[in-house]
């Protein structure tokens, strides 16, 4: 299966970081939307998501996401990222003609366009937007939503960063067992070819004091399983491929230790790029799960964490 193949650029990104009253709007919009919406997940990779209030056929004209959004799109006419959230706000309220007239309308924009295209696709099994929390440096627990994924293994998650997708990667720790100050944090993703198939190793690496360098290991299995699902290690590898930046997160339960906002260097993202092109050829052998955890042995048997240059 072919997915879009543009890696944003940072155009949105900066003309939101120009423009206060447009990143109030923004901020605001995910604030209402997170408050209207109860999230529950359910081990095994399902979750329900419950509007907080009666949908009816005024829900459009009174849901006061829907009308931020307007006022967003008043100042960033076009948006292919804000018509997209719009769209998604529609599907919220059961009005799924309007979300995907917005959502055609996206991809005339832009045809690239990640989350429109998968919504378009695969509407029943790529989830909404909003089925995700949002996410920002100033939080200082995990919503429950977030924590329950954790619990079930899930250390890379999907976050809003205001309107838009993007991934937080988890790292559960031990408070006492974990140093006590971070100065700061990097990610760094590798694409390794082992002699039982491909294997998708990233690092969280936190700079502590005194030049020490703390490094956490984690890995995705990068085989296309046939059922589509945003939780499965292919399709959030491709999320990864799809941002300009990511957060790196460490948690104690629900209680946040360090919490950061990695913007990606170039070689980031030229290790992206590379590791998008090689997605588009993956292909799923009948014998996928032995061949990843025997790569992984291998990897393991054959790398030092402590050689990943931070």
């Amino acid at each position: 299966m072919r997915f879009p193949t543009k890696v944003i650029g940072n155009k949105k990104k900066n003309s939101v970081e120009s423009n206060p009253e447009l990143r109030r709007l923004i901020q605001e919009a995910s604030r209402v939307a997170d408050q209207a919406i109860d999230r529950s997940y359910y081990a095994g990779g399902s979750w329900k998501l419950d509007l907080k209030f009666e949908v009816t056929k005024d829900s459009e004209h009174s849901f006061p996401l829907i009308n931020l959004i307007d006022k967003i799109l008043q100042l960033v006419p076009d948006e292919p990222d804000m018509l997209f959230a719009k769209a998604e706000a529609h599907s919220l309220l059961l009005d799924d003609e309007t979300g995907q007239r917005l959502r055609r309308e996206v991809l005339r924009l832009d045809a690239n366009h990640f989350n429109a295209y998968m919504r378009e696709k695969h509407f029943k099994e790529w989830g909404n937007i909003f089925t995700y929390p949002g996410w920002g440096g100033e939080l200082t627990k995990v919503p429950p939503f977030m924590l329950a994924i954790q619990e079930d293994g899930g250390y890379v998650q999907i976050v809003r960063e205001g309107l838009a997708p993007t991934l937080a990667v988890m790292y559960p720790v031990n408070r006492d067992n974990f140093p006590p100050e971070i100065i700061d944090a990097r990610w760094k993703p590798f694409w390794v070819e082992t002699p039982f198939g491909p294997i998708f190793p990233h690092y969280a690496m936190f700079s502590l004091p005194n030049d020490k360098i703390y490094r956490q290991e984690f890995s995705i299995s990068p085989y296309p399983l046939q059922k589509i699902h945003e939780l499965h290690g292919n399709w959030l590898i491709r999320r990864f491929c799809e941002v300009n930046s990511i957060f790196l997160v460490v948690n104690d339960g629900e209680d946040i230790i360090y919490n950061s906002q990695f913007a990606y260097s170039q070689s980031v993202r030229s290790t992206l790029e590379s590791v998008k092109e090689k997605l588009q050829k993956m292909t799923l052998p009948q014998d996928y799960e032995k061949r990843y955890q025997r790569g992984m042995e291998w990897y393991t048997q054959n790398s030092d964490i402590e050689l990943i240059p931070y």
